[in-house]
């Protein structure tokens, strides 16, 4: 485990990319992910745009694109 990967009170800290974010299984994966301690959802995946935009604004995750080598 890295330094950069702690928060300040040693905990695991991790930064996740999403493809396929707004499908069947991707939202209820999101939702998971934005309630485990230590992670970070930074990155989206998905077809349609103006879901991937909501999704984006709920999770707070800065690259949002339609291309999952971006991710």
């Amino acid at each position: 485990m890295s330094p950069e990967n702690e928060s300040h009170s040693g905990e695991l800290q991790f930064n996740i990319g999403v493809i396929g974010a707004t499908g069947f299984i991707g939202a209820p994966y999101r939702a998971e992910i934005r309630e485990c301690s230590g992670a970070k959802i930074v990155a989206l995946c998905a077809r349609r745009r103006e879901l991937l935009e909501h999704a984006g604004a709920k999770d707070g995750a800065t690259l949002l694109t339609d291309d999952w080598r971006e991710v």
